[in-house]
């Protein structure tokens, strides 16, 4: 047994007519179920139910306690306040909290995609520098058996707003910095980037202009590789380690 401090209540009424025959006829009986259900906010599984039946005269009331452990499908969800932060100037360390949303588990794994790990349901991590980190979360059943595990999953941006990044540059500026070449093109897409621009710049997407993504990658060359891509206009989307990111629109031919 255990107290719970957060339900939700529903209360349906059913109304229905049903025969019978008795000594060779056929007679209508009526009746009438009022029930009342207190759920478990977080789970959505009833924790008490009272239901009353009302037969003409006769009444038969009914109250049910669920008491035991279920199987339930967990739902992995979580948040990070905030999910994108800049390292203290001081020590290069940024907090972020992790508030866990998940439903239906009873174990949870952290990996902060740094190396660390947690298994508290509600944790607090520093970041050492700056990064794109994935942190993932799987949280468990372990009523289940076999075991079912759900697994969730967000990128925290740590920025070092001490270095020229895409993300505090403007447009012109980025513009002027960072050239693609040539356009338009049929085979590659040079990229260029000035040496003043001390911007890591991790990942590439390239988009139609319906914002479909044709191509999703780390940018391991400044050369690009287009030849594959149908006769047409395309956006260029580059990423860099911050968040920042910047958009350049091009034609292959």
């Amino acid at each position: 047994f255990k107290t719970y401090t957060n339900v939700l209540k529903i209360k349906s009424i059913v109304d229905q007519i049903d025969t019978i025959q008795a000594m060779g006829q056929t007679q209508p009986v009526a009746s009438t179920t009022l029930t009342y259900t207190w759920l478990d906010k977080d789970s959505k599984f009833p924790i008490l139910e009272v239901r009353s039946q009302n037969f003409g005269a006769l009444t038969i009331n009914r109250i049910l306690y669920e008491d035991t452990a279920r199987c339930i499908i967990p739902e992995a969800a979580f948040r990070a306040d905030p999910r994108i932060i800049d390292v203290d100037s001081a020590d290069g360390m940024a907090d972020v909290d992790f508030t866990n949303l998940s439903l239906n588990g009873d174990e949870f794994n952290w990996d902060f995609g740094d190396g660390t790990d947690s298994d508290e349901v509600n944790p607090s991590h520093t970041f050492v520098g700056e990064g794109i980190y994935p942190v993932q979360m799987v949280v468990c059943n372990t009523v289940c058996n076999p075991l079912i595990c759900d697994t969730f999953n967000i990128s925290v941006i740590v920025r070092d707003t001490s270095t020229t990044s895409l993300y505090n540059l403007s447009e012109f500026e980025l513009n002027d910095l960072i050239k693609v070449f040539p356009n338009p093109t049929s085979d590659y897409l040079n990229i260029q980037i000035d040496p003043s621009l001390d911007a890591n710049i991790l990942h590439y997407q390239i988009f139609n202009l319906n914002g479909q993504a044709i191509k999703a990658e780390k940018l391991m060359d400044l050369k690009l590789e287009v030849n594959d891509l149908s006769a047409g206009m395309y956006i260029l989307r580059l990423t860099d380690l911050d968040g920042g990111f910047m958009h350049f629109k091009f034609r292959i031919l």
